[in-house]
């Protein structure tokens, strides 16, 4: 009998990797929250990371568990399923990250908009476009990763031209 549950508790050791990254996320999130503002509205680089991280420290823990895990099941999985697993955590890391990236930027120029007493006007207009061109690189970097050939996108984005224009002179 103990050396069944001992057999099942061994399987579930994975899951608890995850689960418990997940939850060392919540206590950081719950730990955080009080400091929590706006990115733009933080003053120095390391706050206004911290303010960005809103909501991705779960991610990131899980993520971590989720390595752990992975890495303790080793040689019991095949290699298709390890690299599919490892796949998709990379994919939401770069999902996660290119969230981080825009929210930084974003508060950035916000804060910098501030700083300069908003002498800039319509910030909102420079945020907004902002985060879609990083999303949209997001999204970029997510194609290639999954080995789509992105140049001809990037081409058709008119991105292409200029570089060649660099190169034949």
């Amino acid at each position: 009998m103990s050396e069944e549950l001992l057999m099942y508790l061994k399987e579930l050791v994975p899951a608890f990797f995850v689960l418990g990254g997940f939850i060392i996320g919540l206590i950081v999130e719950a730990i955080f929250r009080p400091h929590y503002k706006k990115a733009g509205d933080c003053e120095g680089f390391v706050q206004m990371l911290f303010c960005s991280m809103r909501g991705l420290f779960m991610l990131l823990f899980a993520l971590i568990g989720g390595f752990a895990a992975v890495h303790y099941m080793g040689k019991n999985l095949s290699a298709e399923a390890h690299d599919n697993i490892i796949m998709g955590m990379i994919t939401i890391a770069i999902i996660g990250g290119t969230i981080l990236i825009a929210r930084l930027s974003a508060g950035m120029i916000e804060h910098l908009n501030r700083k300069s007493g908003g002498r800039v006007p319509n910030t909102t207009l420079i945020e907004n476009v902002l985060k879609i061109t990083v999303y949209i690189l997001g999204v970029l970097v997510l194609l290639d990763y999954y080995g789509v050939s992105i140049l001809p996108m990037l081409t058709a984005l008119g991105w292409h031209a200029p570089q060649k224009s660099i190169q034949l002179q």
